[in-house]
């Protein structure tokens, strides 16, 4: 827990999580042989995919990027919006915010 101080000398209590890592069963696997295993890596991974992979992993038919945030994360607000966003780019943004926050 993190305390913060707050107006009148109150203190709020906050939980900063830190980025997790995961073990190699359940890092995420790109098709074109990339592996990750925390979000700060995925981002960077997701930077220099092409948009072919992209397209894989993302589609019509399914998210595997969302699956696994929110399966092996339980990241359930980073997947929401996620699901909303179209492009590499807007989920390289999403993740890029989202891990600045889990540093420290």
């Amino acid at each position: 827990m993190v305390k913060e101080k707050r107006a009148f000398g109150k203190v709020k209590k906050t939980s900063k999580k830190k980025l997790k890592r995961v073990g190699s069963e359940v890092s995420f696997y790109f098709c074109d042989g990339k592996v990750t295993s925390n979000l700060s890596e995925f981002a960077n991974a997701l930077e220099q995919i092409n948009e072919d992979v992209f397209n894989y992993h993302v589609n019509s038919e399914k998210n595997d990027f969302v699956r696994w945030i929110e399966d092996v994360f339980g990241e359930k607000a980073l997947a929401k919006r996620l699901r909303s966003r179209n492009s590499k780019n807007e989920y390289v943004v999403e993740i890029l915010k989202f891990t600045a926050n889990r540093r420290g």
